[in-house]
């Protein structure tokens, strides 16, 4: 299995991630892998969106393309709201 190390971590974010893995009950392990893991698994950015559509090149956008940026900016933001409300209450 692939390892991932971090180097030169801030005294408080380390002691930040050690205070929430012990609220939740798991490892600092576990509870980055959580982090990391629920950050892949979310929708694209709207950013990352963005710089598809620029990457794209085209000199108008079909309306359904922005429909679908506008999606992506509203299920980015809910769910951050879902993930802090989530982490706070483990």
């Amino acid at each position: 299995m692939p390892h991932l190390q971090l180097k030169d971590l801030p005294a408080g974010t380390h002691e930040a991630l050690r205070h929430r893995a012990a609220l939740n009950g798991i490892s600092m392990r576990e509870y980055v892998l959580r982090l990391i893991e629920a950050d892949l698994g979310r929708k694209a950015t709207w950013d990352e969106t963005m710089a598809r559509v620029e990457a794209g090149s085209r000199t108008s956008h079909d309306p359904f393309d922005v429909v679908e940026i506008l999606k992506a900016g509203r299920e980015e933001r809910e769910q951050q709201i879902l993930a802090a409300v989530t982490l706070g209450q483990r």
